[in-house]
């Protein structure tokens, strides 16, 4: 009768076998990572003694950089541009019923240098859908004005791109519009502070922005993008658009404006402020 092989000897030989059958192949293997390599397109990278968040900056400057250039440019700033904004920011930095459940301790608005660009923010079905939910403390007491639909539709052709998008039965502006440079605006309000609001580090997921921001702005508020007003035909009625932060869905305050008939003085009629959900 035959002689049984132990089974722990015979497990151990299997596993030996096992492992110099991997080596061989592990040295033996051709090697292709070099060829790999060589193939890959080259990664522009900054300077090694870069910080990361560094380079994660000027990463996302170069895209923003790169997305513009295939933008169609902004459109020319108007003679009354700077006033419509002044008095629109200036009511927006004193009104007693600003208020954001997230917004900072301080007092100053930090507004962004640029304008918000291209968007649904300033088409006109999203500022008359916005206009017709007006509701309690964000309204202003008075009788609700009639929007401009001359300065609603300015307004959308100042920001977006003068290209239709059309999309089952529906046509609109594209979105693809460069911001414009408020270059030499200067705020009449000591509350109202302009600022650079992209070149703050936002951090790997953008949950970085809160403290960085309040690390370059200590005293402030709250932080607005604003986009280029729209005018009436005749030039006596404006409209304005401010996307105000920080807020967990984005908050838009919107403002009507007149100018007055004799000293020509841009004044508030009438604002909302629309909180998305």
């Amino acid at each position: 009768m035959a002689k049984r092989l132990p089974i722990r000897p015979l497990v151990a030989l299997v596993v030996l076998g096992l492992t110099v059958a991997f080596a061989a192949w592990a040295v033996w293997w051709p090697d292709d990572s070099s060829e790999v390599a060589r193939t890959e397109p080259p990664r522009r990278v900054h300077p090694p003694s870069t910080l990361p968040a560094v380079q994660r900056a000027l990463d996302e400057a170069e895209a923003r950089a790169a997305a513009r250039a295939k933008m169609q440019p902004p459109d020319a700033l108007r003679p009354d541009d700077f006033a419509v904004l002044n008095a629109a920011l200036s009511h927006l930095a004193a009104d007693p019923k600003f208020g954001l459940a997230m917004a900072f301790d301080g007092q100053q608005f930090v507004l962004h240098h640029e304008t918000g660009g291209g968007g649904g923010d300033v088409r006109p079905g999203q500022v008359r859908g916005d206009f017709s939910g007006v509701l309690g403390r964000d309204a202003p007491e008075g009788a609700k004005p009639a929007l401009s639909e001359e300065a609603l539709e300015d307004l959308d052709a100042r920001n977006n791109s003068s290209e239709i998008e059309r999309f089952e039965g529906f046509s609109y502006r594209k979105a693809d519009r460069a911001p414009a440079r408020l270059a030499g605006f200067k705020p009449d309000s000591p509350n109202v502070v302009v600022g650079d609001l992209e070149a703050i580090p936002t951090g790997e997921f953008g949950h970085d922005f809160r403290r960085n921001f309040l690390k370059a702005y200590p005293d402030a508020r709250a932080y607005v993008w604003a986009y280029l007003p729209g005018y009436s035909a005749d030039g006596r009625r404006a409209i304005v658009r401010l996307s105000v932060g920080p807020s967990p869905h984005g908050t838009m305050a919107t403002y009507l404006l007149e100018r007055g008939p004799e000293d020509g003085k841009w004044t508030v009629v009438w604002r909302w402020f629309t909180h998305y959900v």
